[in-house]
């Protein structure tokens, strides 16, 4: 659904395997279950899974892309909820992340820029679409849709891309 509506230049970027592995023992350990076998008998506990793999995608395609180590892998262990900090041509970003079959919900919260990325988890892949300022994205979104759980939380679900500034050097 979502690969027809980009239609513009994006960066690209895969997860190597073993990137892939090490996120697969991290999200586990945070779950507290030994193997993928006991995770995908807990709906709650496979969401979580493929959340933390989109969220950790972005992250390592931003990592690629700015050619800067931004993710401190200890915490990201230790701790569920870590989200390293990104700054794109002196601004501070928000990675917002979706896999290709739903709407990115741009999150409330303090950033200058929101960089919008599409995962294929299956296949490790990233894409890198562009970024806008937060008032630019909060003007493009669909909230009439949004579950009434995730208004704290969302200003809307961003449906459309066209705006989106793409990446220069």
């Amino acid at each position: 659904m979502i690969k027809e509506l980009i239609g513009k230049p994006t960066e690209r970027f895969k997860v190597d395997y073993k990137v892939y592995q090490k996120l697969q023992k991290i999200a586990l350990k945070h779950l507290n279950v030994t193997d993928m076998n006991r995770l995908r008998d807990r709906y709650e506990g496979q969401k979580f899974y493929d959340s933390f793999l989109i969220r950790s995608y972005a992250e390592i395609a931003m990592e690629k892309f700015l050619q800067e180590d931004f993710i401190n892998w200890d915490l990201k262990d230790d701790n569920k909820s870590y989200k390293p900090k990104f700054n794109y041509k002196g601004q501070s970003a928000e990675l917002i992340s979706a896999n290709l079959e739903s709407y990115p919900l741009v999150p409330k919260g303090t950033y200058d820029i929101g960089i919008i990325a599409f995962i294929n988890v299956d296949s490790r892949e990233v894409q890198l679409l562009g970024y806008a300022s937060q008032k630019e994205l909060i003007s493009h979104i669909d909230s009439y849709s949004m579950s009434p759980m995730f208004e704290n939380l969302y200003f809307g679900h961003l449906k459309t891309f066209d705006f989106l500034t793409l990446f220069q050097d």
